[in-house]
């Protein structure tokens, strides 16, 4: 589990020292779900970051065309996949995830 950590703290740096000017790429909008956070990270691989803040209701994502790993779910975070999903994912409530373009 430490080594998990640490891989995912090395991608966190490396994210950390991007130099982000245009964000209206990164960041989705959601008018309807005042709860919801989803922004993207692009770079040699693209990540998509999640957090579902509702306390009562999951939230459903409409993915990009694709297979994606979810690195980090409600219940583990790593850097070895979880499982991988494509079209849609499901948030439960008070939770996030973290998923990688396969």
């Amino acid at each position: 589990m430490k080594e998990a950590f640490s891989q995912i703290n090395k991608i966190v740096a490396e994210i950390d020292n991007k130099n982000f000017t245009d964000l209206s790429d990164t960041f989705k909008d959601f008018k309807d779900k005042p709860f919801a956070l989803h922004y993207s990270i692009y770079d040699a691989d693209e990540f998509n970051v999640i957090c579902n803040a509702n306390p009562k209701s999951s939230l459903t994502i409409v993915l990009t065309p694709g297979e994606w790993e979810i690195l980090v779910d409600e219940n583990s975070a790593g850097v070895i996949p979880i499982k991988t999903v494509s079209d849609t994912v499901v948030i439960p409530p008070s939770s996030g995830m973290v998923l990688k373009k396969k």
